[in-house]
């Protein structure tokens, strides 16, 4: 059993095949409680050396979906590489009726990238689980944050988000819009 946010996985149960160097994975859990949650991740995987020998490995993520109660985020199918050092998304794109998240480029600990985030009307009350008791944070957030990378392994995060109907531990404030720009060790 495992809580993600207000998602509750239980139940579980992984499938995973190998045949050279492709891998195909499924995982699929099921809850029986009342505020029952269930989902489906599906990808295929190729494992293969890079250009300096090394192990890479290229995800493609199949239609998978993750529900709780009677909101189903449907995840659509992209593109994740891995290697030793860095991290890139191609369209990683999760949705639920008007709400998206949508995680694209990439993230290094060793050169330059940038990883964005791209949400709309995305409901901030799924973020509960993962904050402080009695913060109870709502309302509706459209926007970007980017993380990026440099050389050397300085990091700078940019923000430009707004919510709608926003309201933090019980107290309404309204529209909110959120901008930054910070930059590690400057």
């Amino acid at each position: 059993e495992m809580d993600l946010a207000s998602f509750r996985i239980k139940d579980g149960r992984m499938s995973l095949s190998a045949d050279n160097n492709s891998i195909k994975f499924k995982y699929a859990y099921g809850n029986t409680t009342q505020t029952a949650s269930k989902g489906e991740l599906n990808a295929d995987a190729i494992l293969k050396r890079g250009k300096q020998g090394k192990f890479e490995l290229d995800i493609n993520t199949l239609p998978s979906e993750i529900c709780s109660g009677k909101e189903c985020w449907k995840i659509r199918p992209a593109k994740i590489h891995l290697t030793e050092y860095n991290v890139k998304f191609k369209n990683l794109i999760a949705a639920h009726k008007s709400q998206s998240i949508k995680l694209d480029g990439g993230y290094s600990f060793a050169g330059k990238d940038t990883l964005q985030l791209d949400m709309e009307k995305f409901d901030l009350d799924r973020l509960n689980g993962l904050i402080k008791e009695g913060f109870n944070i709502q309302g509706k957030a459209t926007g970007t944050a980017k993380l990026i990378t440099n050389n050397q392994n300085r990091k700078s995060l940019l923000l430009n988000i707004n919510s709608d109907s926003t309201v933090i531990a019980g107290k309404v404030v309204g529209s909110v819009h959120l901008s930054s720009i910070w930059k590690e060790n400057e």
